[in-house]
This record gives C-alpha cells, structure tokens and sequence, in this order.
C-alpha cells in the first residue's frame, strides 16, 4: 500500500508538473579568419604556433522566444585595430 501511494503522489507531480519548453541552439558562422597566431586569441599564448579562427553568434530559440548571444571581444588591441561601434 505504501508503495502504491508514493506511485500515485510521484505521478501526479509529473502530471501537474509546469511543462519546460523545448530548446534550439544554433551557432551562425558569420567570418573565418585563417591562420591566427595563438597568442592574438589567448593571454601567454606561443606566437609561433597558430589555428584557424572562426566567428560565430549564437541563436537560442524556445518559449516563444529567440535570443541572440554574442559573447564579443575583450583585448584593447582590437580596439585600437578595428573601428568598433557600440
């Protein structure tokens, strides 16, 4: 009987439980750059060794929702290179 209870409780909860809505996350590729040296992407990185580079923003959609993430960019280097809009 107590085992039957605890059934009967544990259903209901997942019953009236609120329903989650479901999630897409989606990476948009919007650049490449070919060919970065390590140390341009991260603090104490070897200059001499160097990767591919791609540039992404993320789309999150759900919940009658669409989020768009983008984390940016931090070092003052790029500041000074590029003409960044805020």
């Amino acid at each position: 009987m107590k085992n039957f209870l605890l059934l009967a409780v544990l259903s209901f909860a997942l019953i009236s439980a609120p329903s989650v809505p479901d999630y897409s996350i989606y990476a948009i590729r919007y650049a490449d750059s070919p060919q970065d040296r390590l140390s341009d992407l991260m603090v104490g990185g070897p200059a001499d060794e160097r990767l591919d580079t791609i540039y992404a923003f993320w789309l999150v959609r759900g919940g009658r929702r669409n989020i768009l993430f983008d984390s940016g960019f931090h070092r003052e280097r790029w500041f000074k290179e590029w003409t960044v809009l805020n």
